[in-house]
């Protein structure tokens, strides 16, 4: 019978440590990547949920101006592209304190259409770009004024 010395089993096993260690880390490391890349598509979504939130607050802050607005002058007034109105409800979606990026870009300009007897009804659109997007967001809403 032969006899198997401890120098030939350690001999075998050199290395091993160091392997371990290195694919734990490599495992960690890819695990690591993966939290920041959710967090990043986080990051992301809530910044996209934030523009549709400030659409939805322009929007709805126009139709309220609408419903105060004389009935008789309020088509004129908010019509696109020259409406007093317009303009200044414009400037806010395209410059002021809840301006939407990408919204002044010429292609990304909010409208505001009248309709229907006595132009009661509106749509109104405001669009905009995020700032490393190519895609053109919207939110349209129409309503009839009384």
């Amino acid at each position: 019978m032969k006899a198997i010395s401890l120098d030939n089993v350690h001999k075998g096993q050199s290395g091993v440590v160091l392997l371990e260690a290195l694919i734990a880390i490599f495992i960690f490391s890819v695990g690591i990547l993966g939290l920041v890349g959710a967090l990043s598509a986080s990051v992301t979504n809530a910044s996209e949920a934030q523009y549709r939130t400030e659409a939805a607050f322009l929007a709805d802050a126009l139709i309220a101006e609408l419903r105060v607005a004389s009935p008789t002058t309020r088509a004129s007034d908010y019509a696109s592209p020259s409406g007093a109105g317009f303009v200044a409800w414009k400037n806010r979606v395209t410059a002021g304190i809840n301006a939407l990026p990408g919204a002044g870009n010429t292609a990304n300009l909010p409208t505001v259409v009248f309709s229907g007897t006595g132009n009661r009804n509106v749509l109104a659109t405001i669009r905009w770009q995020a700032k490393n997007s190519s895609t053109t967001r919207q939110y349209i809403v129409e309503t009839a004024l009384e």
